[in-house]
């Protein structure tokens, strides 16, 4: 599935991420460790990604 076919889930309660230079580093070091669900959304055609 095409990233650009994602968007947040909109009743995801993680509003606020701070900062995410540390997290992006570790990223690209190592990948994403946790699996991404992914469901339909609401919006025609749009998929969200639910997370931990």
């Amino acid at each position: 599935m095409p990233v650009v076919d994602l968007d947040p889930h909109p009743h995801n309660p993680r509003r606020h991420l701070g900062e995410l230079t540390e997290l992006a580093a570790s990223i690209a070091r190592q990948g994403v460790l946790d699996e991404l669900v992914v469901v339909a959304g609401e919006k025609a055609g749009r998929w969200w990604i639910e997370g931990p």
